[in-house]
Parts: structure tokens; C-alpha cells; sequence
């Protein structure tokens, strides 16, 4: 395990040169727009490059960034608000609609992978609707989905709120406050549910393929134990194994937003910042985002290899299986 940690540090110290290195070698400047303004000093600009260090060499910009956010301090935007709080508050926000609608995707993955293979065996139909039903999930861009759900609930029938995270000119406080909020989560969540649903329900299903015809499950059914129960007690944990690394892919969009859902429903998460951050060469935010979204990949990777250890004992993370 501490092996691991020591690699996955000199990773992430790695991916800070990388990602400094090609952020700062960017064309233009955070102040570049101001020279479009003819009534702007140019010198005035200088200075404001000088006082973010901009003018300085790369590995001595490199430097001090580096001793700022090892003291915490990951800088300002451009707007003077603090890089951690702007990014804090955006990513709160982000979390409100990627926890619900990973949990609501998982869950229906795994059962829907689950029925669907069992319907392979008997009843084909089933299998094939899921499988239909996948693929048109897959071919349906998401923001064209959220745009047809946007005209039908929001505008058709006026039951659901179609934008931003809460009413405007509206101050409510308490239990109307959450409820008002979570209106405005229900279209977001369904769309971000239905579409991270596909991927891993395929992989459950082919896994589940897998699983029933082994011999494991065949033993049980001898033992007197049903098919259905053997599936549910052996085949699902086994299955599982294969998923993992799905399943751990996944989280780091947890994090990173996504990016056309909060655009289309105007909702203030990760992912609306960092586009708007790369269209304000706001560099300090973008360098913020992409680290932390390092650190969650390399995180996700040390959670796969605990969960697999866990699904399977024979599995060590030292990296050697049980004899």
C-alpha cells in the first residue's frame, strides 16, 4: 500500500509539471482583452502581470506555485474571490446533481445488466427491448435530450422549473428552500442518470452472460439452492469483479462536472466554471480544477484496487494473489 501511495504522489507530482507547464505556455494572457481597449495603458497591463508573476521564467513561476499550494493557498481568480472558495462553492453544486444521478445509474445498471441476462437465456424479448433501449440511450445527444425534456416540462405542460439552481427574486428559507431546489434538480438528474445508465448496464450484462454459465452456479442449483438465488448469492459478486474498473471510472465525473447538462440548465457547477475559466484564461481556476480532478483519477484508481481485494480475497494489493 505505501508503495502505491509513493507512486501515485510522484504521478500527481508529475501531472503539476505537466499541467503548469502547457497552462502557462498558452498563447495570450488573462489581460490580453484590455489591449483591444485603446483607452488602456499598456503599461498598466505589464503591471498586472508582473504582480501575478506572469513575466517571470516558467520554472520560477513553477516554484513559487508550488509553495503557495503546499501552504493552501491555490490563489485568486480574476474576479478577487479566492481560486478555493470559487471552486468549492461550484463544485457543492456539482455534487448535488452527480451523487444522486450516479447512485440512480448504478443501481439501474446493475439490475437492468442483471434481468437482462437472466431474459437472455428465456425470454429473449426482455433482452432485446434492454438492449434497444441502450443504444437509443447512447445515439441521443445529451444536450438534445435535455432540450426536448426542457420543451415538454417546462414549457408544454409548466410542471418543472427548466434552469438554474433555485427561483430568482424568490428568497425562500427552510424546508421550502430545499424543496425548491430539488425542483430544479429533478430534470438534470434524470438526464445525467439516463445517460451514464448504458455504459455500465452493457458491462453488467455481458459479465452476467458470463457468470451463468459456470460451473459455481450449477453446484449451487445441485445443492438444492434456485437459479434466480444462486445468480443473487454467487453470480452478482462475481460479476461484480468485472465492473469495478467501470464503476471507478466513473466517479471522477463526479467531480469534473458535466459540462453541456449545467450548461443547458444554466446550472452553477464545475464544469460551467472551468469552460467559462478557459474562455477568461483565468489560469489560476483552470489549474485548480484539473489538480484536484488529478487527484480524485488517482484516488479512484487506489479505490479499484481495495474493491477488488474486497470482491475477491485471492487478491492482495500488494500485488500477489493467496496460494
Amino acid at each position: 500500500m505505501r508503495k502505491r501511495l509513493l507512486i501515485y504522489l510522484v504521478i500527481l507530482f508529475g501531472v503539476s509539471i505537466a499541467v503548469f507547464v502547457l497552462m502557462m505556455s498558452m498563447p495570450g494572457d488573462p489581460y490580453s482583452w484590455m489591449l483591444m481597449d485603446p483607452n488602456v495603458d499598456p503599461a498598466y497591463v505589464q503591471r498586472k502581470l508582473d504582480e501575478l508573476g506572469l513575466n517571470d521564467p516558467i520554472h520560477i513561476q513553477y516554484i513559487k506555485w508550488l509553495g503557495r499550494i503546499l501552504h493552501g493557498d491555490f490563489g485568486y481568480a480574476l474576479e478577487g474571490q479566492a481560486t478555493l472558495d470559487l471552486v468549492s462553492q461550484a463544485l457543492k453544486n456539482t455534487l448535488l446533481l452527480t451523487i444522486p444521478a450516479f447512485l440512480l445509474s448504478t443501481l439501474f445498471a446493475v439490475l437492468l445488466g442483471i434481468w437482462s441476462a437472466m431474459s437472455a437465456s428465456g425470454n429473449k424479448i426482455l433482452d432485446r427491448l434492454v438492449t434497444l433501449g441502450t443504444f437509443l440511450e447512447v445515439s441521443i445527444p445529451t444536450f438534445f435530450l435535455a432540450l426536448i425534456l426542457i420543451k415538454w416540462f417546462g414549457y408544454d405542460l409548466k410542471l418543472l422549473p427548466v434552469s438554474g439552481l433555485k427561483t430568482l427574486r424568490v428568497h425562500y428559507t427552510g424546508l421550502r428552500y430545499v424543496l425548491d431546489v430539488a425542483k430544479h434538480m429533478i430534470l438534470p438528474v434524470f438526464v445525467l442518470t439516463l445517460t451514464q445508465t448504458s455504459g455500465m448496464l452493457r458491462y453488467m450484462r455481458s459479465a452476467m452472460i458470463d457468470i451463468l454459465n459456470q460451473d459455481y452456479i450449477r453446484t449451487a442449483q445441485a445443492k438444492g439452492m434456485t437459479w434466480r438465488r444462486a445468480i443473487w448469492t454467487h453470480g452478482l459478486r462475481n460479476a461484480l469483479i468485472s465492473v469495478i474498473t467501470v464503476f471507478c471510472m466513473r466517479l471522477p465525473g463526479i467531480i469534473s462536472g458535466a459540462l453541456f447538462t449545467e450548461t443547458v440548465f444554466v446550472w452553477p457547477g464545475i464544469g460551467t466554471l472551468n469552460y467559462n475559466s478557459i474562455l477568461n484564461r483565468d489560469y489560476a481556476v483552470i489549474i485548480t480544477i484539473t489538480m484536484i480532478l488529478a487527484m480524485v483519477i488517482l484516488a479512484t484508481n487506489l479505490l479499484a484496487d481495495i474493491l477488488y481485494a474486497v470482491a475477491d480475497p485471492r487478491i492482495r494489493l500488494g500485488g500477489g494473489a493467496k496460494e
